[in-house]
């Protein structure tokens, strides 16, 4: 999982925002009224997919994809139609999600300070593809980035075969390609932001010791 810039709010959401938002209260806060039907944050899909280059903000698949509301709707109401709420996800992460949040939250793909992007809490078995929390985590933050991972599905069978063939690919460029500069541009688009599981591409990478592991 890698940091994603989600970039500015749209101007025209702020009159969503003032329109929609106290119906959620009201109803998930107050008791009052029946479930709203609004959904309008789909208005948004398409711009949060640029954003996120059309990847999934949980599990880095390729996905025509869903607008997540990262704290969840019926849990804060007040945030439904908050732009630093939405991310882009897959339907399988955000089915899995649902309305899920534990005690102490989850590791959020567009956290803004450094010390909470989601590399600082993730790593791989570069054998299995699993995605595990890094070694140097406080007991509070491995407890975080664990129930992430099973609230979520990050290793669910489908994600540990795409893992695995990504390892699979990079193994294979690096052996064959006899040009190392080609191979090594090759490795830089592979390990680029905008790349599907870009940050097993990393790893993999780091553990061979052709980049440093900041």
């Amino acid at each position: 999982m890698r940091r994603v810039e989600r970039g500015a709010e749209p101007g025209n959401l702020e009159g969503l925002r003032q329109r929609y938002t106290e119906r959620w209260i009201d109803h998930y806060k107050r008791d009052v009224g029946k479930v709203p039907t609004d959904q309008r944050w789909q208005e948004f899909a398409e711009i949060l997919r640029d954003r996120f280059c059309h990847k999934c903000g949980y599990c880095e698949r390729l996905t025509n994809g869903v607008v997540d509301h990262f704290r969840p709707k019926k849990k804060f109401p007040e945030d439904v139609y908050r732009w630093e709420n939405w991310l882009f996800t897959c339907s399988d992460c955000n089915n899995k999600k649902g309305s899920k949040w534990p005690p102490q939250g989850y590791v959020n793909p567009c956290a803004s300070q450094r010390r909470y992007w989601p590399e600082h809490y993730f790593t791989f078995d570069l054998k299995t593809g699993e995605i595990l929390p890094r070694r140097n985590l406080t007991p509070f933050q491995r407890k975080k980035a664990l129930r992430m991972i099973a609230d979520i599905g990050l290793n669910r069978h489908f994600h540990l075969v795409d893992r695995q063939r990504t390892i699979s690919i990079v193994t294979v460029i690096v052996e064959e390609v006899q040009d190392r500069l080609k191979c090594r541009a090759i490795m830089e688009q592979l390990a680029s932001r905008d790349q599907a599981l870009s940050s097993i591409v990393i790893e993999w990478l780091r553990s061979k010791g052709c980049i440093g592991s900041d």
